[in-house]
């Protein structure tokens, strides 16, 4: 009985190292490009900016942002919006075609509506996954 426990536990183990190492490596490559979007104000900066200025400083000359001007009117935030029971999902900002826009979701938490999720148009998610192309460290190098 007790070789089967210590069986089953080994196996667990194994598993669990199993599962846990992907996510482990995938953490070292995304953090250097991550790391520089994922504060409140970096977050905030890209959404006002409309590029990634933490990851690349120079954005091109037409970069739209969201702000009181190009987010649109009241309308025309109603028109591009998505209701649920307790979600809220908005792209902007008008100005620009669909696939450039940001998609802000909002859920209903504890009676406030909070920002819990943010994709990134198309060319800005192009330009992320080429800088973390760069941040990977060469065969042969340590990271």
């Amino acid at each position: 009985m007790r070789t089967t426990a210590a069986a089953l536990i080994v196996i667990g183990l194994i598993w669990i190292g199993y599962t846990a190492w992907p996510l482990y490596d995938f953490l070292g490559i995304a953090d250097p490009v991550v790391k520089k979007l994922i504060s409140p104000e970096a977050l905030s900066e890209l959404l006002a900016v409309g590029w990634p200025v933490a990851v690349v400083p120079d954005p091109p000359p037409d970069t739209v942002g969201i702000t009181t001007s190009t987010v649109g009117t009241i309308w025309q935030i109603f028109e591009r919006s998505d209701y649920g029971i307790d979600r809220f999902d908005v792209s902007a900002p008008i100005s620009l075609p669909p696939r450039q826009r940001f998609l802000l979701t909002f859920r209903l938490l504890q009676w406030r509506w909070r920002l819990v999720g943010v994709t990134l148009p198309e060319n800005i998610q192009n330009l992320l996954a080429d800088e973390l192309v760069k941040a990977l460290p060469t065969p042969g190098q340590k990271r």
